[in-house]
């Protein structure tokens, strides 16, 4: 059951994007949610209590989007299928996920090492874990393979049957609530739609819908077994959505041990194929791929160039592209920050050609969508590079800001970045890590990154231990620097003691900016 107060919410969080097949555009449902509230609350709990999803709210339009602009749009794997259904089965669904996930999370039923669609969980957390566990194993003169897998129309080949099973056994969801998503998923019809032109229907027998609310968190709830084979094989792994990365350290001098753990990530790879090919999913070989990360001296004693899986031949790469960071086998980050770079001089040079027609509030809301937002873009990862690669960063930063103003090249920039109120880019970094640090202290960060954290406590009474410090861990390299687990601590630890205190999420990061900003300016 949900109440009248409780609807609002959902909608405000929801997108107003509209579907054909809704009778009235979503903005004016939600211009007049008032006068709707009542119906629309009436609707969804019909729909629970009797545990049926009726069955004109289980149409879908589907949009092929391109996946990248660059690829060939003659490919029809190049596509994703993207269902567009009814605002009201959005609701319904959202609902539903609400109450599924909060279930889910309270039991600690989730798999600890799956970032996507879950709150608080983002690329960026995933990637500052798996760079942490990466640094510190490079820090200890150690290399790293990672592994890359992907799957092939993940969402769209999912068992259904399979999946009610496992709601069942695996999470012990009966009754009312399993029979509702079992009428969720039965019956379902698509059409496809390209521009205004639409097919016929099609009754949808597989999968769920990719695009949905509820369709992802399913998604994630039925590969939830992948993550305990990993587990069981002892390699270390991070999950987003039906991206899974796959990493083990090793000692590159001992051959022995190069080969006992091929070994070991080749048994792993027969047993995610397995499971695969029993739940009905496919992985994608093309996108498979394989990096050896390590330091200089010990990627010298590197002598193999592919591993061989069954049938499969994964040959290591230079670079790699991991949920939209670009790695090299140095961690130099060198490739990402160069493509980060042109990509926003590209934005800035298309906003300088109609800069003439806007005014400076227009000119920065463009700046901060299409560049800002890159730069401030998972630059957790960019903390203690080297300074010529932050120094290009900034650069960028300091076109942004002279075109809002129509500076020239020569204008000094700093006054520029203090009446923007922007901080530079090597101040953005820490302050991005700080308050994740903060929300790691609080509880509010993933649990595989609260574990990083550990607060001070001296073994005697002394006055440090009311002072919010965190335990200090010592590197060996510039590498072990850059890892969250070490860098954290040190960037908290030199905050002033009355800032360290904040209670509250905003109003330490209101205060942390104005800290950082008035020391810097």
């Amino acid at each position: 059951m949900v109440s009248e107060d409780d609807v609002p919410q959902i909608i405000n969080t929801m997108s107003s994007a509209t579907c054909d097949l809704d009778p009235i555009p979503t903005h004016l449902v939600k211009s007049c949610i008032q006068a709707f509230l009542p119906i629309i609350t009436f609707i969804v709990n019909m729909s629970l209590n009797t545990a049926i999803m009726p069955n004109d709210l289980k149409k879908a339009l589907i949009t092929p989007i391109i996946k990248k602009l660059m690829l060939d749009p003659e490919i029809l794997k190049n596509y994703r299928p993207i269902s567009n259904v009814p605002f009201i089965s959005k609701v319904i669904e959202k609902c539903v996920a609400t109450q599924l996930t909060l279930y889910v999370t309270e039991n600690n039923m989730a798999c600890k090492w799956q970032s996507a669609y879950r709150e608080g969980h983002s690329t960026e957390t995933a990637l500052i874990c798996v760079f942490n566990d990466i640094l510190l194993k490079l820090d200890n003169s150690q290399c790293v393979a990672l592994v890359l897998l992907d799957l092939s129309a993940a969402f769209d080949t999912i068992d259904r049957s399979i999946l009610i099973q496992r709601l069942k056994c695996y999470y012990g969801i009966k009754g009312t609530a399993l029979a509702w998503i079992r009428s969720y998923l039965d019956n379902r019809t698509q059409s496809i739609q390209i521009n205004k032109s639409q097919s016929s229907q099609h009754i949808n027998q597989y999968g769920v819908p990719q695009g949905s609310v509820l369709g992802p968190l399913l998604f994630s709830l039925y590969t939830t077994p992948l993550g305990k084979i990993i587990e069981a094989s002892g390699m270390q792994f991070h999950l987003y959505a039906d991206d899974t990365q796959l990493y083990f350290s090793f000692d590159a001098k001992l051959k022995q041990s190069v080969n006992d753990h091929i070994n070991v990530l080749k048994k792993c790879m027969e047993q995610i194929g397995n499971w695969m090919s029993t739940n009905y999913l496919k992985l994608n070989n093309d996108k498979t791929e394989l990096i050896i990360l390590g330091g200089a001296r010990q990627l010298k004693f590197i002598n193999f160039k592919f591993i061989e899986i069954g049938n499969i031949k994964i040959e290591t790469s230079p670079t790699i592209r991991n949920i939209g960071v670009i790695m090299d086998s140095t961690l130099n980050m060198k490739a990402h920050i160069n493509k980060l770079c042109r990509t926003c001089y590209m934005n800035i040079r298309n906003i300088w050609r109609i800069r003439e027609n806007l005014d400076n509030n227009s000119t920065k809301t463009l700046v901060h969508a299409l560049v800002i937002s890159r730069l401030d873009c998972i630059n957790g990862l960019y903390y203690g590079l080297p300074n010529y690669l932050i120094l290009k960063i900034q650069k960028v930063q300091n076109a942004a800001a002279r075109l809002v103003f129509k500076a020239g090249k020569r204008c000094h920039i700093t006054p520029l970045l203090k009446e923007l109120h922007w901080l530079p880019v090597k101040l953005r970094i820490e302050y991005k890590l700080l308050t994740l640090t903060f929300k790691c202290i609080h509880g509010g960060a993933p649990a595989y990154l609260n574990e990083l954290i550990t607060s001070y406590k001296p073994y005697r009474n002394l006055r440090s231990q009311e002072t919010n410090l965190l335990n200090r861990i010592n590197a060996q390299t510039s590498l072990g620097e850059r890892a969250f687990q070490i860098a954290a601590p040190i960037l908290w630890n030199q905050l002033p003691q009355p800032l360290r205190g904040l209670p509250s999420l905003n109003t330490f990061k209101s205060n942390l900016k104005t800290f950082i900003f008035q020391k810097h300016f």
